[in-house]
């Protein structure tokens, strides 16, 4: 799948997972591509009147916080409806994360670049190769979403029965009269982390061991909330096969205001399911416990409420440096992948920060009164879980999100698109989160060690606090930071070689013999050369001296990082900046092994470029605002132009807009 007509070219755009950015050039001819992320392009013949270029790409983890909803994976489609033939379309096929499509469904959303507002957009799902498929005839964002599947139905007052769909065992049965007026619905499953059951058992002995199994958790509400007048029947399966199991130690939990509690109501077996009557609906759940002991799970459900909405992991800060790029990465993983993710870090020329510990703060103990016998067990259970070992993790929320703080001597650069929002979120369902930042030094000081400091925040939106959760330290070498604030002092003129002088020799002609004697006379002396005539001879230059040539200021080490951050199709501005194949491979090569994101690779691409061309002098200007001319970034040429006249370097406030990758 491809066509040999077409240029592809590639580059890494994250260090932590093979994310990708794909340029493709497409003729009448139209093509089909495999798009290095995992999706597919297809561009029938006839939809383009020339030859143009598509760019596609994968948005970095450290970047998913510039778009809303910051949920699941965001494509990039770059597209040129120019010359794109009316009526006509390309078709999109976008990769999603593994999902249970029987509790969960899928939902594209689509907006443009130049708008604010996101839509739903129809789609095609391919369950067997993970692709959600889509037509579209402009470029813009997408998104795969899920969410919990829910079934949507009608109570009339006459009264129904309704078996739900994604679960042949789960229904309602509605007497008549049950409501005065119609109402809605639904049902959904919340699935249940089984695996969470024996962690918690380690670690809650006490309140867990009472607890055998558990179901699912099972969602039947009404969308106006009420006490019904006639009982609901309400099936729900059995979370266990055997039916030989004690069906007096089987309890039904529902949820209400106070938390999970056991509802006491007659219990009729079907098969493997049962059913019950209520006249609330709620989330409820099937649980056995062991004999006699079921007046105890209302204790294991609280700690399962709070664990199955949570995944346990920690936040992993490292330090990547280069002579004049220095940046901090933020990974928060889960607790089963730290290892590898610290692995990988490390193999990419990483440096992991070590983590500092809060000193403990012993709170004074207060005078309690005499308390009973109930009161004195629930203190002995209290101090039993206080007594179990302080967990060295975090409470990662799906969709929360962690504060930072960079301080010390170290801070964010201005450069740095993302400086205004320092948080860092997690999606469970991604395989990376994390967050990049440029930084620099506070002072400019060389010849002395830096200290960095990291603060991580956890957030509660519902008690407006915070609480820092961690801290790290971090040190710099002198001779890092001397080699970040070297300066390249300017070219000196070349020593002009003093001329040559060939020693005078005296030579002595060869007489004839001498004639007869005659008369001797007297000659006057030769005049001796003048020293002030040999020094202005020896002093006189062979060639004019040589003019000296100072580096335009737009094509500095800022104003080219500012470039990289604002030219999005960097792969492309290297095809018209005439750099060879060859060279933009081995960077993408060097990118994957140090984790270079596409503003790195850029920056690189633009240094190379102004290495290899510096004997343009200042025609290398008009070389860079041309090729933002045939890129179509009019706007980034004629500010070079315009910063050239000024002799002023490009920052990203003169650029009126946020710097993106």
């Amino acid at each position: 799948m491809s066509a040999s007509s077409s240029r592809q070219s590639t580059s890494i755009a994250s260090a932590s997972s093979s994310r990708f950015i794909s340029e493709m050039t497409v003729t009448k001819k139209g093509a089909d591509f495999n798009l290095p992320f995992g999706g597919e392009l297809s561009v029938p013949p006839g939809t383009f009147s020339k030859k143009d270029l598509i760019t596609c790409c994968m948005v970095s983890p450290s970047d998913r916080f510039k778009y809303q909803p910051p949920i699941n994976e965001i494509f990039l489609l770059a597209l040129n409806t120019k010359s794109m033939k009316k009526g006509q379309s390309i078709s999109l096929s976008l990769p999603f994360y593994p999902e249970n499509l029987e509790l969960f469904s899928l939902q594209l959303l689509a907006k443009r670049t130049d708008q604010d507002e996101w839509m739903v957009k129809e789609c095609e799902i391919n369950e067997e190769k993970r692709l959600v498929h889509l037509e579209t005839d402009i470029g813009g964002i997408f998104v795969v979403t899920s969410f919990t599947k829910q079934e949507v139905f009608e109570v009339p007052v006459q009264g129904c029965l309704y078996n739900a769909k994604i679960h042949h065992q789960v229904s309602a049965r509605f007497p008549k009269k049950t409501v005065d007026v119609p109402i809605q619905c639904h049902i959904s499953i919340i699935p249940i982390n089984k695996s969470v059951i024996g962690k918690l058992s380690l670690e809650y002995p006490r309140d867990m061991d009472n607890l055998l199994t558990a179901s699912d958790f099972y969602e039947i509400k009404a969308h106006t909330e009420k006490t019904f007048r006639r009982s609901v029947t309400v099936k729900l399966p059995l979370p266990v096969m055997d039916e030989d199991f004690p069906h007096d130690d089987l309890a039904i939990m529902m949820m209400t205001n106070e938390g999970w509690q056991i509802y006491d109501a007659p219990i009729k077996f079907i098969k493997n399911a049962i059913s019950f009557d209520t006249r609330h609906l709620t989330r409820f759940c099937v649980a056995l416990a062991k004999p006699q002991h079921k007046k105890r799970l209302k204790e294991a459900f609280r700690h399962i409420e709070r664990e199955n909405a949570m995944t346990r992991g920690e936040v992993v800060p490292f330090i990547h440096i280069q002579e004049r790029l220095w940046t901090l990465w933020f990974d928060i993983v889960p607790w089963s992948r730290i290892g590898p993710t610290i692995d990988k870090r490390l193999e990419q020329g990483f440096r992991k920060i070590t983590k500092m510990y809060l000193p403990e703060i012993q709170e004074p103990e207060e005078v309690r009164p005499i308390m009973s016998r109930r009161s004195w067990r629930t203190k002995m259970a209290k101090q039993e879980e206080e007594k179990l070992p302080e967990r060295d993790d975090l409470d990662l929320v799906n969709g929360g999100h962690f504060e930072l703080e960079i301080g010390g001597d170290i801070r964010v650069s201005d450069d740095d698109p993302g400086r205004t929002n320092m948080d860092l979120r997690f999606n469970d369902r991604l395989p990376d989160n994390y967050r990049r930042f440029y930084v620099k030094p506070v002072q400019q000081n060389e010849g002395r060690i830096l200290t960095g400091f990291l603060k991580c925040y956890s957030t509660d939106p519902d008690k407006d606090e915070k609480k820092c959760v961690r801290t790290f330290d971090f040190d710099v070498g002198p001779e890092t930071v001397a080699a970040y604030l070297y300066e390249e002092p300017e070219p000196e003129p070349e020593p002009e070689e003093p001329e040559k002088i060939e020693p005078e020799i005296e030579v002595k002609p060869v007489t004839p013999p001498p004639p007869p004697p005659a008369p001797e006379v007297k000659r006057a002396p030769p005049p001796k050369q003048s020293n002030n005539a040999s020094f202005a001879r020896l002093t006189k230059p062979s060639r004019p001296p040589k003019q000296l040539f100072r580096e335009p200021r737009v094509l500095t080490g800022r104003s080219l990082m500012t470039l990289a951050r604002e030219v999005e199709q960097g792969l492309t501005l290297a095809i018209h900046l005439d750099i060879s194949d060859s060279a933009i491979t081995g960077m993408g090569f060097d990118a994957l092994a140090n984790g270079l994101s596409l503003v790195d690779i850029t920056y690189k691409i633009l240094l190379l470029w102004k290495r290899r061309t510096r004997h343009l002098k200042e025609r290398q200007v008009d070389v860079l605002a041309e090729a933002m001319d045939d890129m179509g970034r009019k706007d980034l040429a004629e500010l070079i132009r315009e910063r050239h006249e000024q002799n002023l370097e490009i920052t990203p406030d003169c650029i009126g807009a946020t710097p993106g990758e």
